[in-house]
């Protein structure tokens, strides 16, 4: 039975200024790759194009991720390192945005709940193709990355992320609806069992 997520509440916004915002959230640590997408980022804003990156979660690398982003600094690049914040206020950022790519880079997951949040409020996701992230995004919405791609090919991505149609957000809180909906699955799943017992 899948698991599935809490509903984000509605439709995230896209940026409407020409600069990519982009969010990831996760523990701060050697699987999740927080480092690279910071590394990614930068390379995105270095080539020119404005760039605002959020990542929201700490762990033990994290401020090692704080020295690295206060001495790389790019003019075109903003970045935001709140931490660690509450599951409340993670959902409240997701929804009211704007963010045009949300970004898992992990080495390895299992069906990641902060990917289900993002399609909930249709933000563009891009993740490493691990366990069961190709089941929670479909390849025709978003994309779905070799766990071995580089530094280049991530911020390729993220790129062509944001560049998607803005209907398709529409499409990804529709099957997050369909597929991931946490208070419809915990329904069918109690039917289910309550059928083994009668």
């Amino acid at each position: 039975a899948p698991l599935g997520s809490r509903d984000a509440g509605s439709i995230c916004p896209p940026s409407r200024d020409g600069r990519i915002r982009v969010l990831s959230v996760s523990r701060v640590d050697q699987n999740k790759r927080v480092h690279e997408i910071a590394a990614a980022v930068r390379s995105l804003a270095e080539s020119g194009i404005p760039v605002t990156w959020k990542h929201i979660g700490d762990g033990h690398l994290f401020e090692s991720l704080v020295n690295l982003s206060s001495e790389s600094v790019v003019g075109s690049l903003r970045t935001e390192l709140p931490g660690w914040l509450s599951h409340e206020t993670v959902l409240a950022s997701i929804r009211s945005g704007p963010w045009d790519v949300f970004v898992n880079f992990s080495l390895s997951e299992g069906a990641p709940v902060s990917l289900m949040e993002a399609q909930s409020a249709g933000v563009p996701c891009v993740a490493s193709s691990v366990c069961g992230t190709g089941e929670v995004l479909d390849e025709s919405l978003d994309e779905l990355l070799d766990p071995r791609t580089s530094v280049v090919e991530l911020r390729d991505a993220i790129h062509r992320a944001a560049l998607r149609s803005s209907h398709l957000r529409n499409l990804r809180r529709q099957r997050w609806s369909r597929l991931y909906d946490a208070n419809k699955n915990a329904r069918v799943l109690v039917d289910r069992m309550l059928g083994l017992v009668a």
